[in-house]
This record gives structure tokens, C-alpha cells and sequence, in this order.
């Protein structure tokens, strides 16, 4: 390993990556496919692994991480690694989830696995889905990355006019079965 970039405890950057991967693709296997008990079993073992390999890719800097996705190809879980690596900045992480994402308009599993796992540092915490709005034009991906993430946490208060207002893709993602908006009345 003489050369190789180095977590703190000694892993290398691809096997943090391949750990990453095949994280989420047994969570993606399993976790949603399995009966209750197993499946809690199953993410409690996820969920103890990824707070250590976020604790390995926070001695990780964003730079290497970079260069290691862009050689192997961006993917969504990559995008949401690079939020844990040392120096990274918000320009790198949304052009990343830029790169991995063609369209955020109907994600697939993986979308909503590495949203969930993204850094909360540099998600929007808008507890409104019209506060999501304004940032549409900006930050379309921290949107729908921070919607993807924390989709339970924020409040339908937009009106069926508002809502028919909004651009059609951002529509056709809000309708995917995993945004489960809260639907009591933010106005209140």
C-alpha cells in the first residue's frame, strides 16, 4: 500500500468506495425486500458501518475522493461519500450529484439510499415544501437531494394551484413513492 492515500484507520480509497457500494446495494436487496425482523437486523448492520466508514472518509481529502469517482465514474453513493471527505466544499458536492444524477426527475433506489446518507451539513432544513421553492432555480439538486433525505420532516403546504405551478419534472419527482411529504397543515 506504499503510495496509497490512506484513511486514518488504514483503508484504502477503493475499498471505501467498494464498502460504500455494496452497502447500498444490500440495503437496496434487502432492507426493503425482507420481512420486518430481518430487515431491522439488516439496517442496524448497515447503519453501524457507514457511521464507520464516514468516520474513515472524514480523514479522506474531498480532492482524492474527486479524482477516484471521476476515474470510476459518478454515482449517486459516491456523490453522498464525497459529503464526509476533509475540505469538501458545496460546489464540489452538487457538481458530483450533478454528474451522478441525469435526472432527478424519477430517481431510482439508489438516489434516495445516498440522499439519506448525504452529509445533513449541506442539506436545506426547510421545514415547508414552499420554503424548498425559492432555492428551485439555484440548487435544483439540494433540493431534491434534501427532499429525498428528509421528505418525512417537511410539511405539504403548497395549494393544488401552487403545485400545478411548479416545473413538470420537479412535479414527477415530488409524486415518487418514496417523498412522503408530512400532510398535516404547515399553516397552523
Amino acid at each position: 500500500m506504499a503510495g496509497a492515500i490512506l484513511s486514518k484507520g488504514g483503508q484504502s480509497m477503493p475499498d471505501l468506495w467498494r464498502i460504500q457500494h455494496s452497502n447500498a446495494n444490500l440495503f437496496a436487496r434487502f432492507v426493503r425486500t425482507a420481512q420486518p425482523q430481518r430487515a431491522a437486523g439488516i439496517s442496524a448492520l448497515i447503519g453501524d458501518g457507514e457511521i464507520a466508514i464516514r468516520r474513515e472518509l472524514q480523514s479522506i481529502p474531498a480532492a482524492s475522493w474527486v479524482s477516484l469517482c471521476a476515474a470510476a465514474g459518478w454515482t449517486h453513493v459516491g456523490a453522498a461519500s464525497l459529503s464526509w471527505c476533509d475540505g469538501v466544499n458545496e460546489e464540489q458536492l452538487w457538481q458530483a450529484w450533478n454528474e451522478a444524477t441525469p435526472s432527478a426527475a424519477s430517481p431510482e433506489d439508489a438516489f434516495f439510499i445516498a440522499a439519506r446518507s448525504t452529509n445533513p451539513a449541506f442539506l436545506l432544513d426547510d421545514k415547508t415544501l414552499s420554503a424548498f421553492v425559492p432555492h428551485l432555480l439555484a440548487d435544483k439538486m439540494k433540493v431534491c437531494v434534501s427532499l429525498a433525505a428528509r421528505s418525512e420532516q417537511v410539511s405539504m403546504d403548497c395549494s393544488p394551484a401552487a403545485l400545478h405551478a411548479l416545473p413538470k419534472d420537479f412535479q414527477q419527482f415530488l409524486s415518487h413513492r418514496e417523498i412522503k411529504l408530512d400532510q398535516t397543515d404547515a399553516r397552523r
